[in-house]
């Protein structure tokens, strides 16, 4: 939804292993991990910002 009186940012990283040729060849131990970070304001100022952070690991075996 889209509101005049807040405004929402996020910022993402993702660390995660490069694609191979063959999706069904068997692969080693795989590592992922991503990071969202996220601000949301209000345009007239009279309340503070609220901030927010995800860690999200997933590991495949």
């Amino acid at each position: 939804a889209f509101s005049e009186k807040v405004r929402d940012y996020r910022i993402g990283w993702r660390l995660s292993p490069a694609s191979q040729d063959n999706p069904t060849a068997h692969r080693p131990l795989e590592l992922e991990l991503e990071l969202d970070a996220t601000r949301s304001e209000t345009t007239g100022g009279d309340a503070s910002a609220e901030h927010g952070v995800m860690l999200r690991s997933t590991l495949l075996w």
